[in-house]
């Protein structure tokens, strides 16, 4: 798999988020969480042959959002999720950039991710042949002028801070995911 066809396969995993939104949303939180963001792409990327793990221990007290291998197509996938908060500002672009960067820290050519063996009884690296990061970030706002004031806001902090990321708006413009999909390996 390449990046353009992981791309593909996270957008489609927004855009059912954003269509399941009118059917089923406690309007108590304006929010898109993060886990709606990684488990709505996890479904996509299990419809596809991939087999996923949410909280992917990565060291002391951390952790992955989400962990995903396809061993057909030697291919992994990590990625952290973040709902952006419209009163933090461009705060939240960083705490999205730090993610990144602990991806890319601890994941890398020469740093495969380490996973259990059963059948050896020890841990043994991952071999994946293409590695790729993905980041996922949600904003809302209470009207549509608001989201699109956020997005906009959020959307300039996120490429200054990381690169662009592209969008799928809910229909009413409320809500809003971002993402970017980048390669490791």
């Amino acid at each position: 798999m390449n990046q353009e066809s992981i791309e593909g396969i996270v957008r489609l995993g927004l855009e059912n988020l954003m269509g399941h939104v009118l059917e089923l949303w406690p309007r108590q939180d304006e929010q898109i969480l993060e886990r709606n963001l990684s488990f709505y792409v996890g479904a996509a990327l299990l419809e596809r042959g991939f087999t996923i793990i949410q909280e992917w221990p990565c060291g002391r007290d951390e952790h992955f959002d989400m962990v995903a291998f396809h061993p057909q197509e030697s291919t992994l996938l990590v990625t952290e999720a973040k709902r952006l908060w419209a009163v933090h500002g461009d705060e939240d672009a960083v705490r999205v950039r730090l993610d990144v960067d602990r991806i890319n820290r601890i994941i890398g050519p020469d740093k495969p991710l380490v996973r259990w063996s059963y059948s050896d009884k020890k841990e043994m690296p991952l071999a994946a042949t293409r590695v790729f990061g993905v980041a996922l970030a949600s904003v809302s706002g209470a009207g549509t002028d608001e989201a699109k004031k956020h997005r906009k806001r959020l959307e300039g902090a996120l490429a200054q801070q990381i690169g662009e990321f592209s969008s799928v708006p809910h229909e009413d413009g409320t809500y809003i995911a971002f993402y970017r999909v980048w390669t490791i390996k």
